[in-house]
């Protein structure tokens, strides 16, 4: 399963988004909460899409979820405030919870 974090940057933010995630790409994963796993950030091009940029996580499980939301590490507060601060407050983002056609159920 996937958890998928879409938005867009402020102005003139793409480079120096990039290059913290770069520099931090090994702290987000070393750090994310249990049953998390960084897939890796990425951006559109050509004007392709309607966010600036995605960021994706393998979800294990929707416990996982629940561990997340009372997960306490310092080094994950301290990054994920910082990559928020790229982004613009005014425009609205969106997330995404998805599962491989394998993994998903179907009711018709």
């Amino acid at each position: 399963m996937q958890m998928i974090f879409r938005g867009n940057l402020k102005d003139k933010q793409a480079n120096a988004y990039r290059e913290w995630e770069v520099k931090n790409r090994q702290a987000l994963q070393e750090t994310a909460p249990p049953g998390w796993i960084y897939a890796g950030t990425f951006f559109t091009v050509f004007g392709f899409g309607k966010h600036d940029v995605e960021t994706r996580w393998e979800i294990s499980n929707y416990a996982a979820l629940d561990t997340a939301r009372d997960y306490e590490n310092e080094t994950w507060d301290k990054l994920s405030i910082e990559a928020s601060d790229f982004f613009e407050p005014t425009l609205p983002g969106e997330v995404s919870l998805v599962r491989s056609a394998e993994g998903v159920k179907i009711l018709e």
